[in-house]
């Protein structure tokens, strides 16, 4: 896995997703090296301030859209779009500070072609309903649309858009999309 996240860290460029400079291997760990991010992620700044505004949420919106649809370009699918895998180089928001990073459940579409259903994965509550797999069906890199519909719903409404108590009745909803 990790050499499959190596591969398309190594061939994405692009101003909106985070830039992979290199890995190091000791004897039991290996360590990736990533341009530098200021400590906050989307997750943090939603934390600090409830909600994000019209203007910035349009501004992250597209920085997310840009990223998305070049990694979509270049063949791939993120898997994980949610609030902690959207980071900022700078304290000041810009469209070139808005980054996409985190890609340890990416995958290319022609990897993804020969399994003969897809793993489930991504973050409870922001995972496309066809990850989900009931019936065994390959889903496409359009889950990530779903995933980044519900990181705009929590910077508008500053929540997900399902009522839950437990892990297990959030992954419930999620699956059968049961929004409030």
């Amino acid at each position: 896995m990790l050499k499959s996240e190596v591969a398309i860290l190594r061939k994405l460029d692009h101003t909106n997703i985070m830039k992979f400079n290199s890995i190091y291997e000791s004897q039991d760990s290996f360590y990736l090296v990533f341009e530098p991010v200021i400590s906050t992620n989307l997750k943090d700044l939603l934390k600090k301030h409830s909600k994000i505004s019209q203007k910035n949420t349009a501004l992250i919106m597209k920085a997310l859209f840009k990223a998305t649809s070049y990694v979509h370009s270049q063949g791939i699918m993120h898997r994980d779009i949610n609030l902690r895998n959207i980071f900022f180089r700078k304290n000041k928001l810009h469209l070139e500070n808005i980054v996409l990073g985190e890609f340890g459940l990416s995958s290319r579409d022609s990897e993804m072609s020969n399994f003969e259903h897809f793993s489930q994965c991504g973050t409870p509550g922001f995972i496309a309903p066809e990850i989900f797999g009931q019936n065994k069906k390959k889903y496409t890199k359009n889950c990530d649309l779903f995933s980044i519909g519900i990181t705009f719903y929590n910077m508008r409404f500053g929540k997900i858009p399902y009522k839950y108590k437990d892990l297990e009745e959030l992954m419930n909803k999620n699956r059968k999309c049961d929004f409030e």
